[in-house]
């Protein structure tokens, strides 16, 4: 409990976008994590949402796009390639003037693999490019 209270501290707590796309998710129990205040979010969603909320944001993910080749019974991390190809994919979208002012979400499954590849590459992110 400690560490998910030291990492919502950390990366700002949840929040951001639209008070209709607030209200859907925290209806739900699903919590959101700012990197970027009022900018980049994660969040592990359960399935995909219903246009009418997504449309005030907007959501990217890498679950099926970058996959983990195992060693044996291992799930990851991603590997150096992989993490600056999500990087230059996350830096492209904050330099996209058509997305200027938009909050980015960048979102897993919540399976807990996912979810533990999905935290390491926006955490690898946060050191690499905000120096956090």
């Amino acid at each position: 409990m400690a560490a998910r209270s030291a990492l919502r501290s950390k990366a700002g707590g949840g929040g951001g976008g639209s008070s209709k796309l607030e209200s859907f998710l925290a209806n739900r129990g699903i919590q959101t994590f700012a990197f970027v205040p009022n900018r980049v979010f994660y969040v592990a969603l359960p399935s995909a949402l219903p246009s009418s909320v997504a449309s005030s944001a907007h959501f990217f993910s890498i679950d099926s796009e970058l996959v983990y080749w195992n060693f044996f019974l291992d799930f990851g991390p991603l590997n150096l390639g992989q993490t600056y190809r999500f990087c230059q994919k996350l830096n492209a979208k904050l330099r996209d003037p058509a997305l200027e002012g938009t909050p980015i979400y960048f979102y897993s499954s919540t399976h807990p693999h996912r979810r533990t590849n999905a935290a390491f590459l926006i955490c690898a992110w946060m050191i690499l490019y905000m120096n956090k």
